[in-house]
């Protein structure tokens, strides 16, 4: 879940707690989790594109990504392969 200050935040409903919370240097704008909501593809205020882990709060850059990212598609049998769509190269 994203928040009003750019902060991601992970709840666990059963508990309604914050179980994990990532605060970069740019706050974030957009937010892609996978299914299970064990990676997410962010977009910060910068337009850059970062791989989210929220098992251990690594944001990974990913190079020549498209900050007009529409949607991400997961694939379902490899956690590590995502697709975006970009509104403006369509």
């Amino acid at each position: 879940m994203l928040d009003v200050a750019g902060k991601l935040r992970f709840y666990l409903l059963e508990d309604n707690q914050v179980i994990t919370e990532h605060k970069s240097q740019n706050p974030v704008v957009k937010v892609f989790p996978n299914r299970k909501g064990t990676k997410c593809i962010c977009i910060d205020n910068t337009g850059g594109g970062y791989l989210f882990n929220p098992v251990d709060s690594s944001m990974l850059f990913i190079p020549d990504f498209s900050a007009s990212t529409t949607s991400v598609l997961w694939d379902l049998e490899d956690p590590n392969i995502f697709v975006t769509v970009d509104k403006e190269k369509m």
